[in-house]
């Protein structure tokens, strides 16, 4: 692994962790953060962050971007479901590996602030080759299955810090010939969701009412 991505990875793990326990430490309890649904049968929030991981194809480990967007129901239980969509974008310097999944994220509620969660997502994944050995396999796709989770801190009205992390399954099968190939993709994201605040509710991703 090249030693400055290395070093960028862990110094961005290090700050997301003094940010996760900087908020919850100095927070002050706040009534409206419980996991409580009253008043907020749902939400609907927008996700993006900076992607690091490892293809599984190839040597090299990759950058680039996720953004999505989910709808979660408060259901007067201590686990909300949600419905989460995202695109993964990924480079390395021999391909650039793309999906688009969608599917269930269950959330919990810590400590106030923090919400761990986890998810299983479908979808679609395209892999282009940078430098193809045969000139007429320049790109392969695969249904992506995805499994994941992470977690939130709430930092500021609508906004929390996230991070994440992804394991994928893809098989591309047998169309450059030999056995099927297929492999495991490891993401992590650390990013930002934000919360949509609608006309009765405003506040982080825990709203709080209009007066």
């Amino acid at each position: 692994m090249n030693v400055s991505r290395t070093v960028l990875l862990n110094r961005c793990l290090a700050l997301l962790g003094l940010v996760l326990l900087g908020s919850t430490l100095t927070a002050p309890p706040l009534a409206a953060q419980s996991l409580d649904a009253a008043g907020r049968p749902a939400e609907i929030a927008v996700t993006g962050g900076y992607l690091y991981g490892k293809p599984a194809y190839g040597p090299d480990h990759m950058q680039g971007v996720s953004f999505g967007a989910m709808y979660t129901r408060y259901l007067h239980f201590p686990i909300a479901p949600s419905f989460d969509a995202c695109v993964n974008i990924g480079n390395t310097s021999y391909i650039k590996e793309t999906t688009y999944v969608g599917g269930i994220r269950v959330q919990g509620q810590v400590l106030r602030r923090l919400h761990p969660y986890g998810d299983f997502l479908v979808g679609g994944g395209t892999i282009n080759f940078k430098f193809p050995a045969n000139a007429n396999y320049t790109s392969d796709n695969s249904t992506v299955y995805n499994f994941g989770g992470g977690l939130g801190v709430d930092v500021i009205h609508n906004v929390q810090l996230t991070g994440d992390y992804q394991r994928q399954n893809w098989n591309l099968g047998t169309a450059h010939g030999g056995a099927n190939a297929i492999f495991h993709p490891q993401l992590f994201t650390i990013g930002v969701k934000y919360t949509i605040p609608f006309k009765s509710y405003v506040g982080s991703s825990h709203h709080y009412k209009e007066k």
